[in-house]
């Protein structure tokens, strides 16, 4: 992943336009708050 990208993924496949249909979104175009954060798979590692 490119520094100061982030992959923007909406909870509907189906209808949501986001990186997978546009790719990597700045991250300081990102204005949210997070709920909740969701356990890494095992051997992911966090930068």
């Amino acid at each position: 992943m490119p520094p100061g990208r982030v992959v923007l993924l909406g909870d509907n496949a189906a209808a949501s336009v986001d990186s997978r249909q546009l790719g990597f979104f700045p991250l300081g175009d990102v204005l949210g708050v997070v709920t909740r954060s969701l356990p890494q798979p095992e051997g992911a590692h966090r930068r």
